[in-house]
């Protein structure tokens, strides 16, 4: 599916510096005390880490996260809906002879 040049372990872009948009991307999910600099960590490995997030556990935790709020969204709209229904009926009180 993809070139090799991308996934091989090997090519000279993985160890050159992580760049800004990687490292802004993975200091979001670290603590302020630890955030990555483009010393720390190669462009390689950033790419393998974001690829962790965004496709591993993390990733699917957010897939289900997502779906269970468009769930509660429908329910909530359903429910609303319900409510409208009920408020269009109208009652009449005894008439007087």
């Amino acid at each position: 599916k993809f070139p090799w040049s991308f996934i091989s372990k090997d090519q000279a872009w993985r160890k050159k510096p992580a760049s800004e948009g990687q490292l802004a991307f993975l200091n979001k999910f670290r603590l302020m005390n630890h955030q990555l600099t483009t010393d720390a960590i190669s462009k390689g490995k950033a790419g393998d880490m974001i690829t962790k997030l965004k496709f591993g556990a993390r990733g699917r935790f957010g897939k289900i996260e997502a779906a269970r709020r468009k769930e509660d969204k429908d329910k909530a709209r359903l429910h609303q809906l319900a409510d409208l229904k009920k408020r269009e009926q109208v009652g009449v009180g005894p008439l007087l002879d």
